[in-house]
């Protein structure tokens, strides 16, 4: 932190300022991130920045300003212009500005923007205009410790530093030359007024129309019962019944600014109707649509949501009996594939499984976190999964939940080499059009086969082998002998990373396997009662920190989960229920603290996925200590099911307010009109990088502030794309909830 702030104003008639020349003061410095990334300015009449990013990895290089800019009375009308020219052309490069870290250590906000949507970059100079009214008043920093971005508030008052950034494999190398490096120049780099700053519009911004948000689903009866008031002058609301008499009447609580979402936001709370029947809430003028107050009202979502890995199913017809009007002929058999960054040459083939998301791929380090989710969610509440969900299998006496696990533990096992060793991912080597599976021709490989891949398989094996061993002993034995071989290739290939090629995949990147190694020694050690695997996974348990939420990238809460459910004699079954208590107050606080009572703590690509997570570690500190507050469940589900910034439900077939057209090539390519049911969709995305402003054939958002930055539509893969992995969390979640 800086012992003294130096600001340099900018009037509104101020000189330009050069940025570069800033960067090159007494007391700037630079540094770089990723790999051998590496970064300059050079002096001269003219200095010029120099960016060599490395292609290999998530790169950045910033330089700290000498002084901190003042930009607040430029916030909407000036602007950042500069020349630009690549070595080779069509650098994919992001623009970055932070500011300072006076409100914590660490926590300098950063805010972005793509240089393609506003320039192509050539191997010529050519112009820059961005205004600071295109970005954003909330951004993200870097959270060292929990090894994730968080939301936070860009003060346009305190800009200390400049990055450019680019994304791993953001460019393709000229022939001939090296393929691992990002090349830029940029030069006559200014903070300009607007009469300078480009003409871009500025659209967008939250407005200050009043809204309701409320749980479209409904509300449990002896629950509690929620709603926001965004932007309304009355101080109470009504609940309407189905003939519109008012049989409630209640206070709305005082507003809150909600900077994510731009809203001033009030509660209303009507936990004290406990009447069952369809209802109405109002506030002035404002109505809710119907709703229901109900005994067990999530019940039905259940089913839905497992029987959306049905229709992820690859490699298979699925038949209308039991798909409806989504039924469909066999594709992607994946049979005698090449192999690609594999470690070794031939065909392999690894029919079934499910696709990844709204893609064609298939990944194991994502399927596996999934599966791990849906295994935890059947270990707490084993009586809510029926083995009548209409699949194909449905009616073996064996919940279809575990049917679904089953088909993918299948596929994922198919993906072990011979050396116990596991592919990282079936795919393109270039992205598919919006098309049915059996017109998506492009070429199908088995691509990688890493440390984390290897490691992710031999946990969920092996969690696989305890919890199905009742019902398939010869398959659970399979599994677990796998998993061995799986884990004992990791320890002698510590440091193997994802593969490269992702010009039609997802990387699925993570350079740090040491939560999947504490994943799989518990898991292995649960299954197994080896005291070996025990000791590793205690090791691993003493140096890694539990998250606040889970994802397929960090998965020792997966560990921390299971340790607490089947080891609860056990020292490290009791310091994983304290580590879950320590998370749940955690979360309660961030629910306290929200005006939408929601633990939203950043809107990143799939932002609800973290919100659901949390449902799962509120739940077992409720299993543990029955006087713990669980009363933040309902919540978390009122929030994805609509009471939140954008007024959807984000889950697919649960009203006239939910997500309709999810980007998923399967749905958008089926010809019907309602969307496949039961699945969640990613959720606002303050990131917005399919946005019009970032790529020519992007979509147009009508709100930049991160918690409305949503579209429901197929184009729109950064905010309403679906996922195996969100929907394994989204199950999770209603198990948390739903009464067996």
């Amino acid at each position: 932190m800086l012992n003294t702030i130096l600001c340099l104003a900018l009037a509104t008639q101020a000189k330009p300022i050069d940025l570069l020349m800033q960067g090159l003061q007494p007391g700037a410095y630079g540094y770089a991130y990723g790999g051998q990334t590496q970064g300059e300015i050079v002096k001269g009449d003219v200095p010029v920045l120099r960016y060599r990013g490395d292609n290999t990895e998530w790169s950045g290089w910033t330089f700290h300003l000498a002084k901190t800019l003042d930009l607040s009375t430029l916030r909407t009308k000036g602007g950042v212009e500069f020349e630009v020219k690549g070595k080779y052309g069509s650098e994919a490069v992001t623009l970055g500005l932070l500011d300072d870290d006076s409100d914590g250590p660490g926590k300098r906000v950063q805010i972005r923007a793509k240089l393609g949507g506003y320039t192509s970059v050539g191997t010529a100079w050519s112009k820059v205009a961005i205004p600071f009214s295109d970005l954003e008043d909330v951004g993200a920093w870097w959270d060292d410790k929990a090894k994730q971005e968080v939301t936070g508030k860009f003060d346009w008052s305190k800009l200390s530093e400049v990055r450019f950034l680019s994304d791993r494999g953001a460019t393709s190398a000229a022939p001939g030359d090296s393929s691992r490096w990002i090349q830029l120049e940029v030069r006559n780099f200014r903070v300009v007024d607007s009469s300078t700053a480009g003409s871009a519009s500025s659209a967008g911004a939250a407005t200050d129309a009043p809204e309701l948000r409320w749980n479209h689903v409904g509300y449990d009866v002896s629950g509690p019962k929620r709603f926001v008031a965004a932007n309304v002058s009355e101080k109470e609301f009504t609940l309407l019944d189905a003939a519109g008499k008012e049989v409630y009447r209640g206070p709305l609580g005082a507003q809150a600014l909600w900077e994510a979402s731009g809203e001033k936001a009030s509660t209303g709370d009507f936990s004290g109707w406990k009447t069952p029947g369809t209802y109405t809430l109002a506030v002035g003028k404002l109505r809710s649509r119907p709703f229901a107050i109900a005994a067990n009202p999530f019940s039905t979502l259940l089913p839905a949501a497992v029987k959306g890995f049905y229709f992820q199913r690859a490699s298979t017809e699925l038949l209308a009996k039991h798909a409806g009007a989504y039924a469909r002929p066999v594709a992607h058999i994946d049979t005698g594939l090449g192999l690609i960054e594999a470690g070794r040459e031939g065909r392999w083939s690894a029919t079934g499984g499910w696709y990844d998301a709204g893609d064609y791929g298939k990944y194991v380090v994502n399927a596996a976190y999934a599966v791990g989710v849906l295994l935890q969610a059947y270990q707490m509440q084993p009586k809510l999964f029926t083995d009548a969900t209409n699949i194909p299998e449905s009616g073996n006496s064996r919940p279809d939940l575990l049917d679904e696990v089953m088909w993918e533990m299948d596929w994922m096992s198919r993906m072990q080499d011979t050396d116990g060793g596991v592919f990282f991912k079936i795919a393109t080597q270039s992205w598919d059009g919006m098309v049915a599976p059996r017109h998506a021709n492009s070429p199908r490989f088995v691509i990688g086969k890493s440390t984390t891949s290897s490691l992710d398989y031999a946990a969920c094996a092996a969690q696989s082998a305890r919890l199905l061993k009742p019902f398939d002993k010869a398959f659970a034995a399979m599994l677990l002998e796998r998993a061995e071989k799986a884990y004992f290739f990791a320890r002698k290939n510590p440091a193997l990373r994802e593969p490269k090629n992702t010009g039609g995949s997802g990387p699925y990147e993570d350079p740090d396997p040491s939560d999947e190694f504490l994943w799989a020694a518990t898991e292995l050690w649960l299954a197994t009662g080896n005291a070996k695997f025990r000791a590793e996974a205690t090791k691993a348990f003493d140096t890694i920190p539990t998250m606040v939420a889970p994802s397929w990238q960090r998965v020792q809460n997966l560990a921390v989960y299971s340790l607490a459910l089947s080891a609860e004699k056990d020292s490290l079954g009791r310091r994983a229920r304290t580590r879950i208590d320590s998370i749940a107050k955690v979360i309660r606080v961030q629910i306290a603290e929200n005006p939408y009572r929601a633990p939203a703590t950043g809107f990143m690509w799939g932002s609800n996925d973290p919100i659901l997570a949390k449902a799962v570690p509120l739940a077992l500190a409720k299993r543990f200590d029955p006087a713990s507050d669980a009363s933040g469940l309902a919540d978390i589900l009122d929030y994805v099911l609509g009471r939140n910034a954008t007024g959807y439900s984000f889950v697919t077939g649960t009203g006239e307010g939910s997500a309709r057209a999810p980007h998923s090539r399967l749905m958008a390519s089926d010809k019907v009109d309602d969307p496949m049911p039961g699945f969640v969709v990613g959720g606002p995305n303050w990131g917005r990088e399919d946005s019009k402003a970032k790529v020519a054939w992007g979509v147009d958002y009508p709100y930049k502030v991160p918690a409305r930055s949503y579209l429901d539509m197929h184009e729109s893969y950064a905010s309403n794309e679906i996922a195996i992995n969100w929907n394994a969390v989204w199950v999770a979640a209603l198990a948390t909830v739903v009464a067996p």
